[in-house]
């Protein structure tokens, strides 16, 4: 039904169902934060110190989260209603300002962070806060470096994307990635009853867990012992760098699906690919960090880095997506998705190897190559650095393709030049998403 001055303006179904979707989003998680936070607040006389802050930070994260699906929700209000479409700016910042500024802002908060942290009281004020900004400032300046120069999509669908991709991305992710693991436990547990005095650790290792006396040192030895069977390590490794990378490589650009057909370009591709991986490490941090108050800027800092891969991957996937989608690259598709299944079970690995490590006290024979964490920790610091360089190389490559197209006109805005942080979100002529 086309729309007239005179007749009924026609229904803006896709603005109508994503506005729903993030609102009912923005209440369950605003309704989980303020559940969560009641349950640390009240619980803490009878729980141990790190579970009520544990509580508090997951629930100013998930607020954090929901905050983030507002400009989603009312811009999609205003194309429902046919209202004029916002004209938003961003203040204008120079990058020699603005990246030190997130850098040095980023170390303050975990310095200060990892200061007070020592303070139950301190800790409890002050770390949720601090947790939330050392969780989003490595991903903002990521996704500032990833997408400078480059043309941004429409406020609507950029922040609909991102928003959508919070919530879709990691629960599908989730849900499959606890059935692989489900799948290979039950491997497990019937390879374990063939093995002499396997299930007899895995049967200790459960009483331990489940006693409330448990002594921690002994359940590590348990867990060492156990990770270090015959076998075991073989069953982390396929679970821990190749079933999770497969699972989250294919549903971190769910949301990108519904725009099958309207994205114009590779490059555009890339654009919202980078929103998704950096929607996708933010909510999968937010998580990850909430535990306490215990090595806390140590975990931030991992972390961080664990937010490159993700976000690099995205945006090289997302570039080959849409070029399999409208110029049949589909090679192109099967090597970008092999080279970010490598990268994140690289990644992934490494990670591993560092878990093993730690455990090797509690073992009599260790292994060559897990004796010593140097060998891993200078894998994960050139994988760190490779995926930051990634980021970089892509940005410009991107860059110079689109010195070789005319400037767009439907629905995008100007590039988000090197030199400013400020890019006007105007969608006066955006096709209906």
């Amino acid at each position: 039904m086309n729309q007239t001055s005179n007749g009924p303006k026609s229904v803006e179904w896709a603005a109508l169902t994503m506005g729903i979707f993030l609102t009912l989003s923005f209440g369950t998680l605003s309704l989980l934060s303020v559940v969560l936070a009641v349950l640390g607040l009240t619980s803490l006389p009878k729980l141990n110190t790190s579970e009520p802050l544990s509580l508090l930070i997951l629930a100013l994260g998930l607020f954090g989260l929901a905050l983030l699906l507002l400009p989603g929700i009312y811009l999609n209000g205003r194309k429902l209603f046919h209202l004029p479409d916002a004209q938003l700016t961003f203040p204008t910042i120079n990058d020699q300002i603005l990246i030190p500024a997130i850098v040095v802002t980023w170390l303050l908060t975990l310095a200060i962070g990892q200061q007070i942290s020592s303070n139950q009281t301190l800790s409890m004020l002050i770390l949720p806060l601090a947790n939330l900004l050392a969780t989003g400032l490595p991903i903002l300046l990521y996704v500032r470096i990833s997408l400078r120069g480059l043309e941004f999509p429409s406020a609507r669908r950029g922040w609909s994307i991102f928003g959508s991709s919070i919530i879709i991305s990691p629960f599908l992710a989730l849900i499959f990635e606890v059935i692989s693991v489900g799948a290979i436990f039950v491997l497990f547990m019937i390879y374990a009853s063939f093995v002499p005095g396997l299930k007899d650790v895995l049967f200790t290792l459960g009483s331990a867990i489940t006693s409330e006396s448990n002594n921690e040192a002994e359940m590590t030895r348990l867990v060492a012992k156990l990770f270090y069977a015959p076998g075991i390590a073989v069953a982390a490794l396929a679970a821990f760098s190749l079933a999770i990378p497969l699972i989250e490589e294919t549903f971190k650009l769910t949301v990108l699906w519904f725009y099958f057909g309207r994205i114009r370009r590779p490059l555009d591709g890339f654009v919202l690919g980078i929103l998704c991986g950096a929607a996708f490490a933010l909510g999968e941090n937010i998580g990850f960090t909430s535990a306490g108050a215990a090595d806390w800027a140590a975990s931030a800092v991992a972390r961080s880095t664990s937010a490159l891969p993700h976000i690099f991957n995205s945006g090289l996937l997302g570039w080959a997506l849409v070029s399999a989608w409208k110029e049949q690259r589909y090679g192109r598709l099967l090597g970008a998705f092999s080279a970010v299944l490598l990268v994140h079970g690289a990644w992934n690995a490494i990670s591993l190897g560092l878990a093993l490590n730690t455990l090797t006290a509690y073992v009599a024979v260790v292994p060559f190559f897990l004796q010593s964490s140097l060998p891993w920790y200078a894998g994960w610091s050139l994988l760190a650095l490779g995926a930051f360089g990634g980021l970089i190389f892509n940005n410009h490559q991107m860059r110079q393709s689109l010195k070789n197209e005319p400037a767009a006109k439907l629905g995008y805005n100007r590039p988000l030049l090197s030199q400013t942080f400020g890019e006007k979100h105007d969608g006066s002529v955006e096709k209906s998403d």
